[in-house]
């Protein structure tokens, strides 16, 4: 697609209640579509930018000018509460949308708001980054469902045909100039093993601790960070739960990094680490995998569990490792693949630069011109495209 000249739209994208955009704390459907939205301005689109309004008021956008700050909430741990919160702050938005050609949105009440109370003229795109259940009714009135990856395709057979036949598969994307300069692995140093994201019991962070200590117990010298919040408003699990994490690791050190809102930041220390720890458990409702796929981007070897969404882009044995880390032997089998992996370097190096190839087919740049090809089909077809 590249070289594909579009016409002018007017494109406004609706980010959810409880994250901001970078710098402040973010996402990954946040960091997703801000990077989209200043690439959409750089290619001449009138864009439309609903955020939380970050705490800290001389924070600046990357797109001066094209966001609106809008009054949001700290997540909490009542999913009905959540869900109420998200009503006020859609309603917020609503009060101050302007006229556009498509609206993307990423919150759970916009759909049906839009469809009820909206410009009838405009397009309803509806990012579904999470598996929907009951509150797939809420997108009856929209124009485009998109899911971003195989596993969620698998789903969309079982949704009312009437949304089927609106649904589209296209992946997120990451941002592949923080990842551009980073150097090969230097082989004799001591092994680096990363884990970046939510700290909480869905992302299996015990886990990863627990097969750390078994690594460390084994003989081999290795280094475990974790690179993430358990603030439950950033979507952490608590105290409590951190608590467990190092309770997991035993006697060994564990680098406790924090969330790192700075995107040359985090790259810079995925490309210090040899592997990329994330064995998600199965009802974490994970959709895609932007964590696995920057740290593969960053040459960092990933080691996930064997659920769907990551097979648009890991190969076991390639340049990956997957496997099944259920069951109380599920620290064993971590620390297994963990030593397996570290014990051939030269092998490790390799997968290291096919895990680079081939994160880079989804570099922003190539996957906002997709979205944005699906946005004129949108406008100009009013017809039905039946997902594949």
């Amino acid at each position: 697609m590249q070289g594909v000249t579009l016409p002018t739209m007017k494109i406004a994208i609706v980010l959810g209640p409880f994250m901001s955009i970078p710098p402040e704390n973010s996402g990954a459907v946040e960091k997703v579509w801000s990077s989209f939205a200043e690439k959409f301005v750089a290619l001449g689109h009138e864009v439309t930018l609903f955020a939380k309004r970050p705490c800290r008021r001389e924070v600046q956008s990357v797109i001066p000018g094209h966001v609106v700050w809008i009054p949001g909430f700290e997540r909490s741990r009542i999913i009905a509460w959540d869900i109420v919160r998200d009503f006020v702050y859609s309603c917020r938005v609503l009060a101050r949308m302007p006229d556009a050609d498509v609206i993307v949105t990423n919150t759970f009440w916009m759909p049906v708001l839009l469809s009820v109370f909206g410009d009838r003229e405009s397009k309803i795109w509806v990012n579904v980054d999470r598996r929907p259940r009951a509150h797939l009714v809420l997108y009856l009135g929209a124009s485009k469902l998109r899911v971003p990856s195989s596993a969620m395709r698998e789903l969309v057979p079982s949704w009312p045909r009437s949304l089927r036949s609106k649904t589209i598969v296209v992946p997120n994307a990451i941002e592949l100039q923080y990842f551009s300069d980073l150097k090969e692995k230097v082989e004799g140093c001591m092994p680096v093993i990363t884990f970046a994201g939510r700290l909480h019991p869905e992302k299996q962070v015990h886990l990863v601790a627990a097969a750390y200590r078994k690594v460390r117990d084994s003989g081999v010298d290795c280094r475990l960070e974790l690179i993430g919040s358990a603030e439950p408003a950033l979507g952490g699990g608590g105290e409590s739960y951190l608590s467990d994490i190092r309770s997991a690791a035993g006697p060994y050190p564990i680098s406790e990094v924090g969330y790192l809102a700075d995107k040359a930041q985090l790259a810079n220390f995925l490309g210090k680490a040899h592997l990329f720890v994330y064995p998600s458990a199965k009802d974490s409702g994970e959709t895609f995998g932007v964590a696995p796929l920057e740290a593969m981007a960053a040459g960092c070897v990933p080691i996930v569990s064997a659920l769907k969404c990551f097979s648009d882009f890991v190969r076991n044995g390639v340049n990956g490792y997957v496997g099944d880390f259920t069951g109380p032997e599920a620290a064993d089998s971590l620390a297994s693949v963990i030593l397996g992996a570290l014990a051939l370097p030269g092998k490790l190096n390799a997968m290291s630069r096919e895990a680079r190839l081939s994160a880079a087919q989804f570099g922003v740049s190539a996957i906002s011109e997709r979205v944005l090809c699906e946005f004129e089909k949108l406008l100009s077809d009013d017809g039905e495209v039946i997902v594949e």
